[in-house]
């Protein structure tokens, strides 16, 4: 931060300072005491009005510098507050920011200064949407079943609540993960009897035609 650099015994408050081999145990940020302070208070953690929405996939373009990239979004994670590192199942490594000239410094930093001058492949960037319901919707919608014999009738609430009402009119409110419906009732049995052989004796025979009679032939 200046010309050079200066070691201290002590630095009072309201002063800025750098201290050498506190990152291998701070991730983003932390507090730091002394060992017989017993009044200390924690510093609250930093909030930003913004969240790391924008991603990208990251690799090297020599396999033999993947220690290198593991390393270096390590202490990528560790040098800016914001960004996130993760890895995914897929095995691919995923450093998200808040937006495009964010991940640029984050990529250039990663590059130059965390792996040394190794090349490493970038994928497009990959904005991540997430929206959801702040107040009751001020309108129905109106749906039909795939038989066209139904009509569904919804109204979105806050906190994901759906609300709706079939075709006889009866409510039901669901919350947003699925609720498995009962299974329906076993068929009772059938109405009436099984015909027997004397309800199938006269099919198939013209009306008007006795059982039993002989037709003379002509």
């Amino acid at each position: 931060m200046g010309r050079r650099q200066e070691a201290v015994e002590d630095v009072p408050c309201g002063n800025t300072v750098a201290m050498v081999g506190l990152d291998q145990f701070i991730t983003k940020n932390a507090t730091i005491t002394g060992e017989k302070c017993e009044d200390a208070h924690t510093i609250k953690a930093m909030k930003f009005s913004v969240s790391p929405v924008v991603r990208v996939a990251v690799e090297p373009k020599i396999a033999s510098d993947l220690p290198k990239l593991v390393e270096g979004l390590k202490r990528l994670a560790k040098s800016d507050p914001m960004v996130q590192c993760s890895i995914e199942e897929t095995g691919e490594h995923i450093i998200a920011g808040a937006g495009e000239l964010h991940l640029e410094i984050c990529l250039k930093d990663l590059q130059d200064d965390f792996m040394g001058g190794a090349e490493i492949r970038i994928s497009d960037p990959v904005v991540s949407f997430r929206e959801t319901v702040s107040a009751t919707s001020d309108h129905i919608v109106m749906s039909k079943s795939p038989n066209k014999h139904n009509r569904l009738y919804l109204q979105v609430g806050e906190g994901g609540r759906r609300r709706g009402r079939d075709r006889g009119g009866r409510r039901a409110a669901a919350a947003a993960h699925h609720h498995p419906l009962p299974p329906p009732p076993p068929p009772g049995p059938p109405h009436g009897g099984r015909p027997g052989r004397g309800d199938r004796r006269g099919q198939g025979r013209p009306p008007g035609r006795p059982q039993g009679a002989r037709q003379d032939p002509v």
